[in-house]
């Protein structure tokens, strides 16, 4: 629950009581524009318009330069940008490992993750014995 302060009421020394200034608080500026835009409703308007009014890189830009690997070639001594379909994310502060994202197809990364859990005894098939014991199949 928030706490509530009832300004009508003085405290126990009869005076106010004290509050916290918020106006010493510092904003960051882009937290100060406002972030609605009007727009018809039939104008169009998709990812690459809202990256331009939160004034940020388009994701297809920012993926092509996350993806694209300097590689040095033997036989040409300028750099070439090569496009590669997996990067490597950065490293933060305390990680062990660097992860190395690659695109993979779901028939064989998910099948397991797909499927019911047959896995788990409820979902056995169950048999009797002839002194009536219940046995997973």
């Amino acid at each position: 629950m928030v706490p509530q302060i009832n300004f009508n009421r003085p405290t126990e020394n009869g005076k106010p009581p004290v509050t916290d200034n918020l106006t010493e608080i510092p904003m960051p500026n882009e937290t100060r524009t406002q972030r609605f835009i009007s727009i018809a409703e039939s104008e169009p308007f998709g990812p690459v318009d809202a990256a331009n009014v939160l004034g940020i890189k388009p994701a297809s830009k920012l993926l092509e330069q996350i993806t694209s690997v300097d590689i040095i070639h033997h036989k040409d001594p300028a750099h070439e940008k090569k496009k590669s379909d997996a990067f490597i994310a950065a490293q933060l502060e305390g990680e062990k490992a660097v992860f190395k994202f690659t695109p993979a197809k779901v028939g064989k990364v998910g099948f397991r993750y797909g499927s019911a859990r047959d896995d788990q005894k409820h979902n056995r098939k169950v048999k009797y014995n002839s002194i009536g014991q219940m046995k997973y199949a």
